[in-house]
C-alpha cells in the first residue's frame, strides 16, 4: 500500500530517541509498503539524511524549521504569546506552517495515499487538513509519548509562577488536542498498557506495539571480578526537558555523595547541555560534560552502568531499550522505566531517591551483579524490542485494518 509518513524531525543520523522510534517504525513500514517521508529538519545533514532515509522510502521531502526553544528563544518567545491566544498549545502550533500544508497538497495531488501515518502527537495536527484532501485516506497515529501526562508531571515539579502558569494553560490544551486526537485517528498505536491507562483508553481497541531498536552490533563483557572503580554513563538530549531536570538532579542529590573520584566516575553524553548543568558540571573532577559524540560504543566499553534519573517522562525510554540490547546494566528511577517489561534487581536497578541511588550505584562494584542484570535486560530486548519482533506486529496490525475496511 503507499503510505504518506508525516514526520516532525527528519529520523536520521539517529541521535535521540525519537528519531530511533521514527526510523525503526519506517524500516519496519517498508517491507511491505512503498513509504513517502515528509519531515521538517533543524540542525541535520539533510543529505545525509535524505541518503540513509531512501534505503527505505520512496521518496523524501523535508523542509526547514526552527523548534529548539533554547536554541530560539526569541522566536519561541513570541510563539509562545501567540500561543496563548490560540487553541492549540505551543508544542503543537508551532509545527503548523503553510510550507508543510503546501507539500502535503502537492504530494497527495500527484499520489493516491491508502494512509497517512503521523509519528507524533503534533504532526496529527495536519490531520485534517489531509482528510480535507482526501476523506477516504486512513490517518494513523503512533503516540511516542503521552504527551499531556508529560506536562502534568513538569507542572508538578516547576516552581517559577509565571512558568508554572504558562505551562498550566499549555496542559490544557494539549490535553484536549491529545484526547481529540487519540479518539478520532482511525487507528492508533501506543507504546505500553501504561500509557493506555494515562490516556483512559481502557476501553478503546489500542493497539500495544512497543519501540523496536536494531540490535546493536556490539555486546558489553563483564567479568565476575570487584571493580575499583564504578564509571556511570548518561546518554540524553539535553533541550528534552525531562532529561535536562534529571541529570541537574542527578548533580545536585546524587554525585555530592560520590566525590571520590578514585571511586566514582560520570561520562555525561547528549547534545545542547544548559547552562545549569554546564555549571553543575564544574564542581565535580570526575564528571565529564562531553556533549554530542558521533558513536556511543566506545563509552559502553569504558562504562559500567547507564543511569536514567528522569521523574518527568512518558511513553518509552529508548536510551533503556538499547543499554538492554547491549546487555549493559542500567539504574533507572520508575518513571524511566515505565511502559518497559522489567523485573527489578534482574532485569535493571530502580532507585526513586538520592540514597536509594546511591546504594544501587555501590552495589555495581560487583562485576558479577552487573553481569547478572546485563543478562537479564539482554533477555528482555531478544523477546519485546528487537526491529524483528516489532515490524511483524505493526505490519500485521495495518494489514488487518485494511482487510477489514
Amino acid at each position: 500500500m503507499n503510505i504518506l509518513y508525516v514526520a516532525n524531525l527528519i529520523p536520521y543520523p539517529l541521535d535521540s530517541g525519537g528519531k530511533i522510534f521514527t526510523f525503526s517504525t519506517i524500516q519496519a513500514l517498508s517491507k511491505d509498503n512503498e513509504i513517502d517521508l515528509i519531515c521538517f529538519y533543524e540542525h541535520e545533514d539533510i543529505n545525509a539524511g535524505t541518503e540513509k532515509l531512501r534505503e527505505f522510502c520512496y521518496s523524501v521531502d523535508a523542509l526547514p524549521i526552527k523548534v529548539t526553544t533554547r536554541e530560539n528563544m526569541p522566536l519561541m518567545m513570541v510563539k509562545a504569546v501567540k500561543s496563548l491566544f490560540s487553541s492549540k498549545p505551543l508544542g503543537i502550533s508551532k509545527y503548523i506552517v503553510p510550507e508543510m500544508q503546501a507539500l502535503i497538497s502537492k504530494k497527495m495531488q500527484t499520489k493516491k495515499y491508502d494512509c497517512v501515518f503521523f509519528n507524533l502527537l503534533a504532526m496529527y495536527s495536519y490531520c485534517d487538513y489531509i482528510k480535507g484532501i482526501d476523506p477516504q485516506i486512513k490517518a494513523v497515529l503512533y503516540e511516542q509519548n503521552c504527551e499531556a501526562l508529560i506536562y502534568r508531571r513538569l507542572l508538578e515539579q516547576t516552581k517559577n509562577p509565571l512558568k508554572k502558569l504558562f505551562i498550566s494553560i499549555e496542559t490544557k490544551k494539549l490535553t484536549r488536542f491529545e484526547d481529540k486526537a487519540v479518539h478520532c485517528a482511525d487507528e492508533l498505536f501506543l507504546l505500553s498498557k501504561e500509557d493506555q491507562c494515562a490516556l483512559g483508553l481502557e476501553n478503546r481497541n489500542c493497539n500495544i506495539i512497543p519501540i523496536g531498536v536494531n540490535p546493536p552490533a556490539s555486546q558489553k563483557t563483564y567479568t565476575n571480578t570487584k571493580k575499583d572503580k564504578i564509571n556511570l554513563l548518561f546518554v540524553g538530549t539535553m533541550t528534552w526537558a525531562p532529561n535536562n531536570e534529571g541529570i541537574i538532579w542527578f548533580l545536585q542529590n546524587v554525585m555530592p555523595l560520590c566525590k571520590d573520584d578514585n571511586k566514582y566516575e560520570l561520562s555525561i553524553i547528549g547534545k545542547h547541555p544548559s547552562e545549569t548543568v554546564t555549571r553543575l558540571c564544574r564542581n565535580f573532577k570526575n564528571v565529564h560534560l562531553l556533549g554530542y559524540v558521533e558513536s556511543l560504543d566506545e563509552y559502553y566499553d569504558k562504562c559500567d552502568v547507564l543511569i536514567v534519573p528522569l521523574f518527568v517522562g512518558g511513553g518509552q525510554r529508548v536510551k533503556i531499550i538499547e543499554a538492554f540490547g547491549r546487555g549493559f546494566a542500567v539504574i533507572s528511577t520508575s518513571i524511566g522505566v515505565e511502559g518497559l517489561k522489567y523485573e527489578d534487581e534482574k532485569t535493571i536497578m530502580i532507585a526513586d531517591d538520592a540514597s536509594t541511588f546511591k546504594e544501587k550505584i555501590d552495589s555495581c562494584i560487583s562485576g558479577e551483579k552487573l553481569k547478572k542484570i546485563g543478562s537479564g535486560g539482554k533477555e528482555v530486548f531478544d523477546m519485546e524490542y528487537s526491529t524483528f519482533t516489532v515490524e511483524k506486529r505493526i505490519n500485521t496490525v495495518l494489514n488487518k485494518m485494511f482487510l477489514v475496511n
